[in-house]
């Protein structure tokens, strides 16, 4: 029977692998959670870009030849006719580039999922973008309960656990240690025994002194392990500190992108209104075609990135979830 703790500093131990070992698959539970997440809206947003491609095409064709058709009754110079079928073939070259885009994310999202490919025809237009589900109050509560559901944090503290037990462990086999069973059923009833002349006995008597002869080498084990402790400490520690920045860095993100997306949406509102407006002025032949030209350009590009702005709030929620441990709800 070990004396000193030998037994429960080991049991201490591999309760604390353990504890890690679930948290370590938490984590990657969680990780893997958020990167479904990221993947589907990225794929919403691609599905998004693809749809706003494909009308301003359609839009540009249409303008085209309506511009073809003032060209042959000389009312429009052939620059302009040229310059309407330029931003044709800008906007058609974009169709192929996102059809790409979301064919690669469906893969990715299928591999994420574990679910057969899709077909290209089976996309949508990204319309869940739209939809105004995103929350506008986080109520976190005490930060302190990132102590209690990050998997980094709780990993990291089991193992400073297991480091500490492990610490008990080294020092404990600095003492001697007594086994009441030997082959035979002899064994040592007390410690005066232990100077008898029974072999069994004697047996006994080595773990009291075979630390003895020993002794550099596992007081050199026990430096390591209080080490390993101090590092683990550190490692909780710094595992701590980040996951607060984390969220307050996520937060910080989520109310720009919600500020910037308010923004973006008036000037994309602001924009067509100038296109149309452009377009009716050169009708009535009181504007150049270049106007057009520019409304049309900046309409495209305000379009997109208001799109990418969406899903980047949406991902930016699903980094929150998995910086706050699983949500910002109470556990």
């Amino acid at each position: 029977m070990p004396l000193f703790g030998r037994l429960k500093r080991t049991s201490e131990a591999s309760r604390a692998e353990i504890g890690g070992a679930i948290w370590n698959y938490r984590g990657v539970a969680l990780a893997l959670s958020a990167e479904v997440v990221t993947t589907y809206f990225t794929l919403l947003e691609y599905e998004r870009d693809l749809w706003i491609a494909t009308r301003t095409f359609e839009l540009r064709k249409e303008s085209a030849k309506l511009i073809d058709s003032l060209f042959y009754y000389g009312m429009t110079t052939g620059v302009e006719r040229e310059q309407a079928r330029s931003l044709v073939y800008a906007a058609e070259a974009d169709i192929p580039r996102y059809r790409s885009a979301i064919e690669q994310t469906h893969l990715a999202l299928n591999l994420l999922t574990g679910e057969p490919p899709l077909s290209i025809s089976q996309i949508g237009v990204g319309q869940g973008l739209l939809l105004d589900t995103q929350p506008r109050a986080i109520d976190i509560g005490i930060p302190s309960d990132l102590l209690q559901r990050r998997p980094d944090i709780m990993q990291a503290r089991y193992a400073l656990d297991a480091a500490a037990a492990k610490a008990g462990l080294a020092r404990a086999n600095r003492f001697p240690s007594i086994s009441l069973s030997v082959k035979g059923g002899l064994g040592a009833t007390s410690i005066k025994d232990l100077t008898s002349s029974n072999p069994a006995v004697w047996r006994a008597a080595l773990g009291l002194v075979q630390p003895l002869f020993n002794f550099s080498g596992l007081k050199r084990q026990e430096q390591v392990a209080v080490e390993q402790y101090n590092q683990a400490a550190y490692t909780y520690e710094q595992t701590v500190l980040e996951a607060f920045a984390d969220v307050e860095q996520t937060l910080s993100t989520i109310a720009a992108t919600e500020l910037e997306t308010e923004r973006n949406t008036e000037l994309v509102i602001s924009y067509r209104s100038i296109l149309e407006m452009a377009y009716a002025l050169y009708r009535n032949g009181m504007a150049d075609y270049l106007d057009v030209i520019d409304a049309e350009r900046t309409l495209y590009t305000a379009q997109m990135t208001l799109v990418g702005l969406l899903a980047s709030q949406y991902i930016n929620y699903a980094t929150l979830c998995k910086a706050l441990g699983g949500g910002w709800t109470a556990p």
